[in-house]
């Protein structure tokens, strides 16, 4: 199951784990080598993560990105449960 879109998941390996190569981060999300290449390249582009001494690290920007988004998933689900809540009440 894909907790994440890919972008993210990408991002927060980067950010939160010690990768040297792109199959090490393709391994540890379950795709391929060049799918994670072609993400890596596109937030090289647009300054999320870099890379340094060897090392894949995500940017203040990268970090600030994941955050955000992060915290919007937290609140629509929080909304979402929410709703549910209400459900499960008047159902019973």
């Amino acid at each position: 199951m894909e907790i994440l879109p890919r972008k993210y998941m990408i991002l927060l390996e980067v950010a939160s784990g010690d990768y040297h190569t792109l199959d090490q981060i393709a391994e540890k999300i379950g795709i391929t080598k060049q799918g994670v290449y072609e993400y890596m390249k596109k937030m090289r582009g647009d300054g999320l993560v870099e890379t340094v001494r060897g090392k894949y690290r995500a940017t203040v920007k990268g970090v600030e990105t994941l955050f955000s988004y992060l915290e919007n998933l937290e609140k629509y689900l929080e909304e979402k449960k929410r709703k549910l809540n209400m459900m499960e009440y008047s159902v019973a």
